[in-house]
């Protein structure tokens, strides 16, 4: 599924060993750690998405953090803080910041109120639309303080993404290279999950949190922020797919290098939403501070 190369460097950083909080001092060692840290920053599209994140979470000074969906990795590939991660499989590599806990997003294994602030990023749209409300209302319960789900939303995304498995399947249909193709397909199944199961709106979104918020007994503020434009998402996706590997490294280094730019670029189409639901500190008294909790904000 991957080439020789790409296995050989995994075998040399200990791809599949959880790397250590700092580098350590032996040559070999720290060239290694090197190595496997810039494979794991240099993720473009990962960056763009946990970015805006990653400065909300500094700013708030959240110290204890779920991330819903996190895979192996999750934010911890960008941000050096330990993060309490849920999801169904822990494979592939593994950072020393993440703690692993096996669950459901539906069903979170946490008491009430445990996390400073709940995340879950691209996550949202591979959940059964049934499931995907309550996997909100799980995430508000743990949190103390926010919630944050980012998401692509609307017809815009639906369509690129069309556009990405139409690109797709017109290189490899002239491809002998068997192996190759399963390779790219594997890296692009997300696109078929994304399909069977169907993008949210962002109306669906929104009033799920909404109605939760409606229902609970502490007032909320919802803020919904567009991230990266489609078609800058689509180019970035072209290249992570690897359909052809000097489209991908030119669009890995080129992207990351750029990525102070890249994130002011607003033109376009929002492919995904970043909503973020803040729990309100009251004492009960300030009626004010009360209805302006509820004041919904929408950001670009």
């Amino acid at each position: 599924m991957i080439s020789s190369i790409e296995q050989r460097i995994k075998r040399f950083v200990n791809w599949e060993e959880a790397d250590l909080p700092n580098i350590e001092r032996r040559p070999l060692a720290w060239v290694r750690q090197l190595v496997k840290r810039s494979l794991f920053f240099f993720r473009p599209n990962a960056l763009i998405r946990y970015r805006p994140v990653i400065s909300y979470l500094k700013a708030t000074g959240a110290e204890k953090i779920l991330e819903v969906g996190s895979g192996s990795i999750g934010i911890t590939r960008f941000l050096r803080q330990e993060v309490t991660g849920v999801d169904l499989d822990f494979a592939g590599p593994r950072t020393s910041y993440l703690r692993p806990t096996k669950g459901s997003a539906a069903s979170l294994p946490f008491d009430n109120n445990t996390f400073d602030s709940a995340i879950s990023l691209d996550v949202l749209e591979h959940v059964p639309k049934p499931e995907r409300e309550q996997m909100i209302a799980e995430m508000i319960r743990v949190s103390k303080e926010s919630v944050i789900i980012a998401a692509p939303c609307g017809e815009a995304p639906a369509a690129w993404e069309t556009r990405l498995r139409d690109t797709i399947d017109r290189r490899i249909s002239r491809w002998a290279n068997q192996e190759k193709k399963k390779a790219i397909l594997f890296r692009s199944d997300f696109l078929k999950d994304h399909q069977s199961k169907g993008l949210p709106s962002y109306q669906e979104v929104l009033q799920a949190f909404e109605d939760l918020a409606a229902k609970s007994a502490v007032p909320m503020r919802i803020t919904a922020i567009d991230n990266e434009p489609c078609w800058l998402w689509y180019i970035l996706a072209l290249g992570s797919i690897r359909i052809s590997n000097f489209f991908w490294i030119l669009t890995t280094v080129v992207g990351t290098i750029l990525m102070p730019i890249i994130t002011r670029i607003k033109f376009g189409d929002p492919y995904r939403k970043i909503f973020i639901i803040e729990k309100c500190k009251l004492d009960g008294a300030d009626e004010t501070s009360a209805a302006g909790c509820g004041i919904r904000g929408q950001e670009s």
